[in-house]
Formats: C-alpha cells, sequence, structure tokens
C-alpha cells in the first residue's frame, strides 16, 4: 500500500506547529499562575500562622461515651425528682400501659486537660450526675457548666417517650429496619477570646428499649442494657471541625486555607490535542 511522502510531510508539519503554538500558549498560562499561586501561598501560610497561634491558647476537652451495655430503663418521674427504674420483671399491657412514660439514656464524660477554666454548654435533655465545684446552671435546651484544669463533668443525655410510641419503633425495626428512638445533643465550648475557636461535638443516644413478650402479642417487656441486636441502648460521639474566628462578636470566620489544584500533566496533552486539527488528533489516515 502506498502512501504519498508529501501528504505525510504536511502532516507532520501541521501536528508540529499545533504541538508549538499549544506549548507557548501552555507556557504563558503556567507564567500567569505561578504568579497567582505564589500569591495564594502567601495568602495560606498567613491562615496557618494565626490557626496555630489560635490553637495554641484553645481549650483542651476530651468527651467520650461510657459503655451501654449497663443501661437500665427508667419510669418517668411524676412528681419532680430522679427518675426510678423500671422493674425488669413487670411486664407491659399496650391497652393498659400505653401512656406509661420511660426514660432512656446513656452516659457521657467531659474532661478538661487544659491549663484554663472553660465553660462548657450541654445541648439536649441532660441530666448531670457528677459537676464539678462550680455550680452548673440549667436554661430551656441548654446547661452549663464551668470546668477548672483537671476537671471532669458525667451526665446522661435521655429520650423520654410513652409506652405507645417505643413499641410502634420496635415493631417498625422489626418490619423495616428503621431507626428507633433517637436523643439528639451536642457538647460546644467556645474560648474567652473574640479571636478565638469554638469546638463542637454532636452526641447521638439511640435506644430501644421495649420489646414484645414472646408468644403473648398484647403484652411487652422493658430489654436490659445488654441484650443486642439491635442494642438496647447505643451511644455516639461525633467531634466536628474546630471553628476559627478573627472576631465572635461580629460572627467573622477565619478564611479557609486551601491551595487551588497545581496543573497536571494530563490537562498539558489536553490542551495539546485541542489545539490540533480535527483530523489530526488521531492516527494519521492509512494511504492507498
Amino acid at each position: 500500500m502506498y502512501t504519498d511522502p508529501w501528504v505525510v510531510a504536511a502532516a507532520i508539519g501541521t501536528i508540529g506547529s499545533a504541538l508549538f503554538v499549544a506549548w507557548q500558549a501552555y507556557e504563558t498560562r503556567r507564567a500567569v499562575k505561578a504568579g497567582q499561586r505564589g500569591a495564594d501561598l502567601s495568602r495560606v501560610m498567613a491562615i496557618e500562622a494565626v490557626k496555630t497561634r489560635l490553637d495554641s491558647r484553645a481549650p483542651r476537652l476530651n468527651v467520650i461515651a461510657a459503655p451501654t451495655n449497663n443501661e437500665v430503663v427508667y419510669a418517668e418521674s411524676t412528681m419532680g425528682g430522679e427518675p426510678q427504674q423500671w422493674p425488669t420483671g413487670t411486664p407491659l399491657q399496650r391497652s393498659r400501659d400505653d401512656s406509661a412514660g420511660l426514660v432512656v439514656g446513656a452516659q457521657f464524660e467531659i474532661s478538661n486537660n487544659g491549663d484554663d477554666t472553660v465553660e462548657v454548654s450541654l445541648i439536649g435533655s441532660v441530666r448531670v450526675l457528677c459537676s464539678p465545684m462550680a455550680p452548673h446552671r440549667s436554661l430551656p435546651g441548654v446547661t452549663l457548666v464551668q470546668l477548672r484544669p483537671g476537671e471532669k463533668c458525667e451526665f446522661r443525655l435521655e429520650l423520654s417517650q410513652r409506652l405507645a410510641q417505643w413499641a410502634d419503633e420496635w415493631d417498625a425495626w422489626r418490619a423495616q429496619g428503621t431507626a428507633g428512638g433517637v436523643a439528639p445533643g451536642s457538647v460546644i465550648c467556645s474560648d474567652r477570646y473574640d479571636d478565638g475557636v469554638v469546638d463542637v461535638w454532636d452526641l447521638e443516644v439511640t435506644c430501644f428499649p421495649v420489646t414484645r413478650v414472646d408468644g403473648d402479642l398484647g403484652k411487652w417487656r422493658v430489654r436490659h442494657g445488654s441484650e443486642g441486636d439491635p442494642p438496647t441502648v447505643s451511644a455516639l460521639v461525633q467531634p466536628k471541625p474546630r471553628q476559627y474566628y478573627l472576631s465572635k462578636r461580629t460572627s467573622q470566620l477565619l478564611p479557609v486555607s486551601e491551595l487551588p489544584a497545581a496543573p497536571s500533566r494530563g490537562r498539558l496533552s489536553a490542551l495539546i490535542r485541542a489545539k490540533l486539527p480535527r483530523g489530526a488528533r488521531g492516527e494519521l489516515p492509512p494511504g492507498k
């Protein structure tokens, strides 16, 4: 099969010219972006320096969830006192006990490992078990606790519902695998500086406190904390990324320090390919 050498030479010349033009365009863009990238790098370094300074004086707290295999179910208090454990041997009847209030929850602990006294906000249905020397203050939906260096605070995050709702959630889980009753909460700590940090831990307690009595469709019983599939109580602590503020008073956050992606060889190849004539982007057509 014969290929005209002049056709081949013309094709090679066209490709070479396109490559040269693409290379020039790429080098020009790279020079412009190099200057911009240098400015971006200086900005990132300045932001990281501010974050390092704020981190050096930030609170150092540790938030953990206690094991839940010994959790018990409580009867809702009707006199404003502490809830009492529900007798595990006492069955529940749907038609009779649907309005009975059952309280379930999990225990958490906060420890102050820093050098400064901090105020911590506990969000949710919280019951403080072991408070430090400074008294805690309970406001609607939030409990404020002061922790001196080395002090700890233990508290419970709880959920109170009627038997009818607990039972419906159990049946829904058995039929569809849906979630049980969930008690959401959070721990929030802000340092004492206007240009400072805020730390947040999201808390979640999932509960399945009752199950059916085998052989009797109308009767239910309270589950033990050690029962699984699903667990009677499960607790989760999820720390969120630290927030850095230039000014908390004006809600001005420190900008995010992210560099734009560096140009890759693949981008150069794509640019060169785009500059080629349409007929020269693949293999040369075979001659006749």
